[in-house]
């Protein structure tokens, strides 16, 4: 969730084994498909740099922390 705006940015599931379990967020929001081509796979936008609300759910547990997400300027070309 952005800090800014409230919104939620990504939404992401994990694995239901038990045990350690891994999720890896792309930085990018969640992917809006396209109404012309269904077959297509969708990709989100990149996020943009600052705070986000991280929310994580387990077994009726809930747990919360903030990421900062950097500018990453080796993706800015001239």
């Amino acid at each position: 969730m952005d800090l800014v705006t409230g919104e939620v940015v990504r939404d992401l599931v994990g694995s239901t084994h038990e045990g350690l379990n891994r999720v890896q967020w792309n930085l990018e929001s969640n992917p809006r498909p396209d109404p012309e081509d269904p077959d297509d796979e969708p990709e989100g936008q990149p996020v943009a740099a600052g705070l986000y609300r991280v929310h994580l759910e387990v077994g009726g547990m809930q747990r919360t922390a903030v990421l900062r997400v950097l500018e990453d300027r080796w993706m800015t070309f001239p």
